[in-house]
């Protein structure tokens, strides 16, 4: 799950980055985009650390 997370970042830097250089539509569109890609892969991560940090306080508490 944080695999997923950690690939969509990539994936939103290297798009970020071959749109702002090739300009094939405009740098504010890829920005948001890449934004959007990037939120979704934070929530892919914090998502995986959320869960482990769970399991860990159940173990705690038990």
């Amino acid at each position: 799950m944080q695999f997923i997370g950690y690939f969509l970042a990539f994936c939103a830097m290297v798009f970020a980055i071959y749109y702002s250089f090739t300009r094939k539509i405009t740098f504010k569109k890829g920005a948001v985009t890449s934004l959007i890609i990037l939120f979704i892969s934070l929530i892919f991560i914090f998502d995986e650390i959320t869960v482990e940090g769970i399991g860990l306080l159940r173990k705690a508490r038990s």
